[in-house]
């Protein structure tokens, strides 16, 4: 079966099992099992089939209802950080970025849910606020982040 991605618009995906580890081209994690592979054999563009369902566009998403957020590959030689996680997003892989903003987070991070419960925390869910303890912009200037393990400050640019 062969299907069109936005992630990958020049060639067809189909969908086939993977019996050696390959890597998701979208989430970076391991791929075994069923995914979506190019079918032109030179590319070795990959999706686990999971993440060939993640949205092109986030509409009013919890941690940044503001503007819409759009799933595309950072800028060549530049990096973010995820504003739910702080983790590093590195010069190439997929994050969901509001351009206005500057806010960026890693497509599986935009899974998490808006409210969860914790023992440590047992009488009621505690709720995700926007713009309460997130690393965006405004927090990134008064104080550079350091993201992954090579201690460099954090750059705002994604491409979309």
């Amino acid at each position: 079966m062969a299907a069109a991605h936005f992630s990958h618009p020049d060639h067809e995906l189909r969908l086939r099992e993977y019996h050696l580890p390959r890597t998701c081209d979208l989430c970076g994690g391991i791929l075994t099992g069923s995914g979506y592979s190019c079918r032109r054999r030179r590319c070795r563009f990959d999706l686990h089939e999971d993440c060939a369902g993640y949205p092109e566009t986030l509409r009013a998403f919890f941690a940044h209802p503001w503007h819409d957020l759009t799933l595309a590959r950072a800028a060549g030689g530049a990096r973010a950080c995820c504003d739910l996680c702080r983790e590093d997003i590195p010069a190439g892989a997929f994050a969901y970025n509001c351009a206005p903003c500057g806010f960026h987070t890693h497509p599986r991070c935009s899974r998490l849910p808006q409210a969860a419960r914790n023992d440590l925390h047992p009488d009621h869910a505690m709720t995700a606020v926007p713009g309460v303890g997130s690393w965006g912009p405004a927090r990134r200037a008064a104080s550079p982040a350091s993201c992954g393990s090579t201690g460099a400050g954090c750059a705002t640019s994604i491409s979309t």
